[in-house]
């Protein structure tokens, strides 16, 4: 805005124009930005909620409680959890 101000005081061309285009261009950044805010919330959100939800999902806690050598019944346990 303050380049816009610095122009349209020169006098060299039209202020009423100077300031229009100052405005849309004020109202397109903050539009950007509230858009670019909400996506880091969901982000934020996503990530809060799979982190969690891979503590509390029956299929993490069986794949991971068993050995990937030697465990068959939680391999088993697993297979038929994930079919």
């Amino acid at each position: 805005m303050t380049a816009a101000e610095e122009l349209a005081q020169t006098g060299e061309c039209n202020a009423d124009e100077i300031y229009s285009v100052a405005h849309e261009l004020e109202s397109h950044v903050t539009s950007f930005a509230a858009r670019v805010e909400q996506r880091r919330q969901r982000l934020d959100l996503a990530v809060l909620f799979y982190s969690q939800e891979k503590e509390v999902s029956p299929r993490y806690l069986v794949y991971n409680s068993c050995s990937p050598i030697g465990n068959e019944s939680g391999i088993r346990n697993w297979r038929a959890d994930v079919q």
